[in-house]
């Protein structure tokens, strides 16, 4: 019977050894998960904490390009002010990423995406100050051109080497040698005067330029006649004589159509009297569709 209840006890014992150890393995299987876990806990919340850093300072330094982009244009596209502000947001939501490995990653792709607009906008904006030196020697090239002409042209009117101002280049036409004159006529002949009272026309001639450049075609030319009070004179009662020039209105006395060959043309367009002409300068103007090319005056006594 002793024996018996002491076979017992020691199985008693053998099993709370074995449930002792057991546990004891259990215990410390879970403590070294729960280290594994905190371990991994720190290190993707440092490589989180890195890949924020790293982030912030590229989007830092795209701002500052942006910014300089700005600065150098007096501002930006709206295309490229939506890039700014995205970027100002995504410096602003930055700290949320710290939540999410997943959330970090879709911002790395936003300041990729980012990027390469950027490098886009950089190739685009060399190649247009290429474009831009190009067109600068051009227009040297041509403005020696200019002064070349003017040397070989003497007979250049005062009056129209003011009004071209050195910049009447490309395809725009200029008038030469323009003259004002008073006329009457006899019959089949005409007489020139310069006493108001018998003039009865305004007869303006001039060279039409040479130009290679421009359209062959039919040009209108205006001719601007102001009288002494500055008021433009014009054909017919109640004429509202005007075309459009660079958006504005500019009144006209007569208009002429030519076909212009694209060779020097010479001209002239005559203005018949509805008043009578009073004494004084008369300032006559003449246009193109696209320009003013020339000026003359006329007194009259």
């Amino acid at each position: 019977m002793e024996n018996e209840q002491k076979k017992s006890g020691n199985k008693l014992f053998l099993i709370l050894t074995i449930i002792l150890v057991l546990l004891s393995a259990f215990l410390g299987w879970q403590l070294y998960d729960q280290k594994n876990q905190k371990d991994q806990v720190i290190v993707e919340k440092n490589t989180l904490t890195a890949e924020k850093a790293r982030i912030s300072g590229q989007l830092d330094s795209l701002l500052g390009e942006y910014n300089q982009v700005e600065a150098a244009n007096g501002s930006l596209s709206d295309s490229l002010e939506a890039k700014k502000n995205r970027i100002l947001d995504l410096q602003a939501h930055l700290d949320d990423a710290m939540k999410d490995a997943k959330k970090m990653q879709w911002y790395r792709s936003q300041v990729n995406s980012l990027k390469k607009d950027f490098a886009a906008l950089q190739t685009v904006n060399d190649s247009l100050l290429q474009v831009n030196q190009a067109l600068h020697t051009e227009n040297e090239q041509v403005k020696g051109d200019l002064q070349e002409q003017k040397s070989v042209n003497q007979d250049l009117t005062n009056e129209n080497m003011g009004l071209a101002n050195q910049v009447a280049i490309g395809s725009i036409l200029k008038a030469y040698e323009v003259s004002a004159l008073g006329v009457r006529t006899r019959g089949s002949k005409e007489k020139e005067t310069d006493k108001a009272k018998r003039v009865e026309k305004i007869k303006t001639c001039f060279t039409l330029s040479e130009n290679k450049i421009t359209k062959s075609g039919m040009k209108n030319i205006y001719v601007r006649i102001e009288d002494p009070m500055g008021k433009v004179m014009a054909e017919g009662m109640g004429a509202n004589n005007t075309f459009t020039l660079n958006g504005e209105t500019v009144g006209y006395s007569v208009k002429d159509e030519v076909m212009y060959d694209n060779s020097a043309m010479p001209l002239c367009i005559y203005f018949n009297k509805t008043v009578d002409f009073t004494k004084g300068t008369y300032h006559i103007t003449l246009y193109e569709d696209r320009a003013e090319i020339g000026t003359a005056t006329l007194d009259l006594r």
